[in-house]
């Protein structure tokens, strides 16, 4: 679910960042910082 939060949040982002003459704007942290504790899925070696 979070996943489908963060690319929804996309578009209106883009068109706010392209109405303030491409200033670039931040992505909400909708983990709340959990992505920084995550353990890595061991699909990449």
């Amino acid at each position: 679910m979070v996943a489908t939060v963060a690319w929804s949040v996309i578009s209106p982002l883009s068109a706010q960042s392209v109405s303030e003459r491409s200033r670039s704007i931040d992505i909400p942290d909708f983990t709340r910082g959990a992505w920084q504790t995550a353990q890595p899925l061991g699909i990449v070696s």
